[in-house]
């Protein structure tokens, strides 16, 4: 198998004419493609199935017990921050994550919400920064 990276889009056109046959992607950039009949998904990365696609499964669900990764953002701060900014940023940014339409619009484009603490982001950022770190070294990536 030929791995090649060649951007988010170029890589969408291509399986879209056919030239290449497969690629996992993020849903957000993909989700458009699927519900014009370009693409078909086949599963889902995460632990659990997508709310704007029920129907497919996830990688675990189809034979990879286990199998997580997903694409994810946040909102980050510079470290020395005011704890009182840091404290309304992070007060604001849950509010508008709990507002129904913000959440429905995240939800059409294939993506959860999550207002989690900055303790429990930090924490995710970590987890997620060692679980790759494993992955690299035992496959050997290397930096061309």
């Amino acid at each position: 198998m030929r791995i090649r990276n060649k951007g988010t889009g170029q890589a969408l056109t291509d399986v879209m004419r056919g030239q290449v046959q497969m690629m996992m992607n993020s849903a957000l950039p993909a989700v458009p493609h699927i519900k014009a009949g370009r693409l078909r998904g086949l599963a889902v990365t995460s632990s659990k199935r997508a709310a704007v696609y029920p129907e497919l499964r996830t990688v675990a669900e189809s034979g990879l017990p286990g199998f997580e990764t997903t694409s994810w953002h946040g909102m980050l701060l510079p470290a020395k921050t005011p704890k009182a900014i840091s404290t309304r940023v992070h007060a604001e940014l849950v509010n508008a994550l709990g507002d129904p339409d913000v959440k429905q619009r995240f939800a059409n484009v294939g993506m959860d919400t999550i207002a989690n603490s900055p303790s429990e982001f930090s924490a995710y950022i970590k987890s997620e920064s060692d679980k790759w770190a494993k992955v690299i070294k035992t496959v050997g990536v290397k930096a061309e």
